[in-house]
């Protein structure tokens, strides 16, 4: 049991469940990778003219991809994701940046 000291009470008792929301509320909203996948908004744009190159795509990157070994965040899945389509040597028609991406 977990303890904490309250000015006006005096001694109570932290609930578990309390912690546990608070762990998940820090680790597991984006913060740190506890997901097993992570779901990608991309959209394709061409790199002289900022036009769209079609509708946006979702992708679901599970955490077994070797390309994506080594990624905690989503910040770290956004950098490698974009790295790996826009350096691309046969690709240079077209810029892919992520619109949204979250846990799944």
């Amino acid at each position: 049991m977990f303890r904490f000291v309250n000015s006006g009470e005096g001694v109570g008792e932290l609930a578990p469940s309390f912690l546990l929301a608070l762990y998940r509320k820090r680790y597991h909203n984006g913060f740190m990778k506890n997901k097993n996948a992570v779901i990608i908004t991309a959209q394709a744009f061409n790199p002289k003219t900022g036009a769209e190159l079609g509708p946006s795509r979702d992708e679901a990157i599970d955490e077994g991809n070797a390309l994506f070994k080594g990624c905690k965040t989503l910040l770290d899945y956004k950098n490698t994701y974009e790295k790996f389509w826009n350096e691309l040597p046969a690709n240079p028609r077209e810029l892919v940046f992520v619109q949204s991406i979250k846990w799944a």
